[in-house]
C-alpha cells in the first residue's frame, strides 16, 4: 500500500464526525474520536503493516496489528473501518481469554443485547 492509496480510503470515511489524519515519518496515522473513546490506526507504508490502538478516557486500552499480505487494499481498509465503527458506536466491555500468563484482553461490543468481538 502506498501513501496516496491509504489517504484516499481514509478521506472517504464519512461515517466518522471527528477524524484526523497526519503523516508521521513513513507512516500515516488516523485518529477517530467518539465521546470518551478513541481509535488510532497507523499504516507503516514500507512494510504494509497496520497498527490499531484503542483508547478509553485517554488511557490505552488495547493494541493489535496485522499485515496486508495478499488482500486487496479496499478490503483491508473496509475491515479496519468496520472495527472502528464497532468500537466507537456501541457500548464496549473488555474480557480476557487464555490461561495464567497467556491471558489476553478481548474487546467486545454490544448490539441487540449480545456481545461480539470487535475483530469478528
Amino acid at each position: 500500500m502506498n501513501k496516496l492509496e491509504f489517504e484516499h480510503h481514509v478521506q472517504n470515511w464519512k461515517e466518522f464526525e471527528d477524524l484526523s489524519y497526519a503523516l508521521e515519518g513513513d507512516a500515516g496515522k488516523v485518529k477517530i474520536l467518539s465521546g470518551n473513546k478513541e481509535v488510532q490506526i497507523t499504516a507503516a507504508y514500507e512494510c504494509e503493516e497496520f497498527f490499531i490502538d484503542f483508547f478509553h478516557e485517554g488511557n490505552a486500552l488495547y493494541s493489535d496489528w496485522y499485515e496486508n499480505m495478499d488482500e486487496p487494499v479496499n478490503e483491508i481498509m473496509e475491515y479496519t473501518k468496520e472495527i472502528a465503527i464497532r468500537y466507537l458506536n456501541h457500548p464496549v466491555q473488555i474480557t480476557t481469554t487464555g490461561w495464567w500468563m497467556f491471558k489476553r484482553p478481548v474487546i467486545e461490543y454490544l448490539v441487540n443485547g449480545e456481545w461480539h468481538n470487535v475483530f469478528e
